[in-house]
């Protein structure tokens, strides 16, 4: 038999990425450009061991070699058609833009978002997915409020909030129903509590025992 010779159906200067859920998929990527734009710096790394051996760089990749998260996909492509390649998408679904300008700092009845917050909501609000990476006591339930409470408003869209422990879960709950002041209803489901709601509060474990039951 003869030599098998493989032939890329993609010309060099294309790039697609299909989206699937959480991750998308690629052909045509150049080398290096995901390292140069989905690997950031730890800001603790000075405190890992690994780092201080030199046994890692210090960096977090936000790819694979064959994927990176969805919610990047904007970010990998303004870095692609800043090197000049034309880039072809499938899976994205398109929304109209939501309104920011309803993101006032007193969004939330009893709190008035302060600066790093009002920039961590407009980000995430500005992509499909996202992490908000902040210390404690930085107000990230209010955020997590602010978000919410846009998201409903605009688009309908329910938010299910998953937390480690049952008291986080009431915790939350109990912040949520202050900030919204009954605009909003605020649901549990676990620790014997059925409630529905524009925002659900689950623990990690009830989701984890419902799961099997969505497959069925």
């Amino acid at each position: 038999t003869g030599p098998l010779l493989a032939f890329s159906t993609v010309p060099k200067d294309i790039v697609e990425i299909r989206a699937h859920g959480a991750w998308a998929t690629f052909s045509g990527m150049p080398e290096g450009l995901l390292e140069s734009v989905l690997a950031v710096d730890d800001p603790d790394r000075f405190f890992k061991q690994p780092f201080r051996e030199h046994r890692w760089d210090g960096k977090v990749r936000f790819y694979r070699p064959d994927k990176f998260y969805a919610g990047l996909v904007q970010k990998v492509i303004t870095a692609l058609h800043a090197q000049g390649y034309q880039v072809v998408t499938f899976g994205l679904t398109s929304k109209p833009a939501l309104d920011l300008s309803k993101l006032t700092p007193d969004i939330l009845h009893g709190r008035v978002l302060r600066t790093h917050q009002l920039e961590a909501i407009t980000a995430l609000l500005k992509t499909r997915r996202g992490v908000i990476h902040a210390p404690t006591a930085s107000g990230k339930t209010a955020i997590g409020a602010a978000i919410a409470k846009i998201l409903f408003e605009q688009r309908a869209v329910q938010t299910l909030v998953v937390v480690p422990k049952k008291g986080l879960m009431y915790q939350w709950k109990d912040d949520l129903d202050n900030f919204y002041r009954g605009a909003l209803s605020v649901g549990m489901f676990g620790d014997s509590e059925r409630v529905d709601g524009e925002i659900i509060f689950c623990s990690a474990g009830t989701l984890a025992a419902f799961r099997p039951r969505l497959h069925k």
